[in-house]
């Protein structure tokens, strides 16, 4: 089973592609430079990943693990990931009715879930690095 130890690599790949892809959104939503490379970048990174893991898990049986993700983190990070994505989703809608501190609360609720995805690729990665260690 040599192609094990490129699972952990292609999670954390999928979670910085994630994050990259929150990134990109704040750049988009502020109007900034170079949004649409960094979509096209982390969109790419996505789809790789994605379809890397989905056959890896295939092959090793780890389908169970890497269905529920959010399970490798302690409660202050789930909690974190829901007042990211609340904020967020606030700083939308603030942005479509062109209301004061839209920018703000963008750039804090898909930075917190930027941050928040990244810590939970690594974790679920080790986890999946201590479960092939195991067999």
């Amino acid at each position: 089973m040599k192609y094990l130890r490129y699972l952990p690599l292609a999670i954390i790949v999928f979670g910085y592609s994630l994050a990259m892809r929150l990134i990109a959104f704040i750049f988009k939503a502020m109007h900034w430079p170079d949004a649409q490379m960094l979509e096209m970048i982390s969109v790419t990174g996505i789809i790789a990943s994605f379809f890397a893991i989905l056959a890896l898990s295939n092959k090793t049986g780890l389908g169970p693990v890497l269905g529920k993700p959010f399970n490798v983190l302690p409660q202050p990070f789930k909690i974190m990931l829901t007042m990211g994505g609340v904020i967020a989703l606030l700083g939308v809608l603030f942005r479509i009715q062109h209301w004061v501190g839209s920018s703000q609360m963008i750039i804090v609720g898909f930075g917190t879930l930027a941050v928040v995805l990244i810590i939970t690729a690594r974790k679920l990665a080790e986890k999946i690095r201590s479960i092939i260690m195991k067999k």
